[in-house]
């Protein structure tokens, strides 16, 4: 059985003599508080973007979906911490595969809206969504292997992202679309900072450093704010920079067609791909053989 961090056992000081190995769920509230934040504000997130020109045939909707189900999958993991007591095996706990599988889900949905970005081929669609739906899959029932999902997320997915805003960010030459594509950039790497603080801080301020009171952590108060706490907030900060450029700047589709606008890469009605512009990431055939 595991159940809550013993208070008792840390307000004495953890003494060896008292230390229960049961007693190592997170209840802390610096962890499930952050959780229900970044719940609230991807919900708002959802909400602000799909109002963004909506009769926009190529709206990405799935960077609208990223933002919906990442924010479930941290809201369902506050829950576990907050109403969680006691747990034979909390990886088998609902909650937990919940959260798995919905913050899977939100990969799967990031994944597409940035392939979006770059082409509209229905292969190179169908490999991005066959490959990290199986990676979905499989961590979500081998849970142990959880970790080998998300640094597949913060090593490839995210990072190749951040390459694909910093390509259009040299490529349109409007000084608005360059702004907003960088805070895209940062968010991003916010997202992976906190993933990377969690792995990092995990044995000193989590269940590995519970025993010994969490002496070696370095964050000043771990039993009311945690390793966890940190990396939500971090990865609120980077959700918040992302959904704000989303808002001024929106991730449309790659149909690269007329620029009417003055964005630089404007998109035809209906989503057929045209002629490419200098500024676009996808390029016509009759370029390609030109080139």
């Amino acid at each position: 059985m595991r159940s809550l961090y013993d208070q008792e056992f840390l307000e004495a000081g953890c003494p060896p003599e008292d230390f229960d190995e049961v007693y190592k769920v997170d209840d802390t509230i610096g962890t499930w508080v952050t959780n229900i934040v970044i719940l609230g504000f991807c919900l708002l997130a959802v909400l602000k973007l799909s109002m963004c020109s909506p009769n926009n045939k190529n709206n990405n909707k799935y960077m609208i979906a990223f933002f919906f189900f990442n924010g479930l999958s941290f809201g369902v993991a506050g829950v576990f911490h907050a109403v969680v007591h006691r747990s034979d095996d909390p990886s088998k706990d609902p909650y937990t595969r919940a959260f798995y599988a919905l913050y899977g889900i939100s990969t799967v949905c990031f994944s597409l809206a940035i392939l979006g970005l770059v082409t509209d081929n229905a292969v190179a669609w169908w490999v991005v969504a066959l490959i990290t739906t199986a990676l979905t899959v499989y961590t979500t029932i081998v849970i142990d292997h959880f970790v080998a999902g998300v640094l597949v997320n913060i090593g490839i997915i995210l990072p190749a992202a951040c390459i694909i805003y910093g390509i259009q960010a040299c490529r349109r030459p409007s000084h608005h679309h360059k702004c907003n594509n960088v805070v895209k950039i940062v968010g991003i790497l916010g997202m992976i900072l906190g993933v990377v603080i969690q792995l990092v801080l995990r044995g000193t301020c989590g269940d590995g450093g519970y025993e010994d009171c969490f002496e070696d952590c370095p964050l000043p108060h771990p039993t009311k704010f945690n390793h966890n706490a940190l990396f939500h907030v971090v990865h609120l900060v980077g959700v918040i920079l992302l959904a704000a450029a989303e808002a001024r700047n929106p991730s449309l589709r790659s149909t690269p067609h007329a620029d009417d606008d003055g964005d630089g890469m404007d998109y035809k009605a209906g989503g057929a791909p045209t002629t490419a512009t200098k500024q676009g990431l996808a390029f016509s055939s009759e370029e390609v053989s030109e080139a």
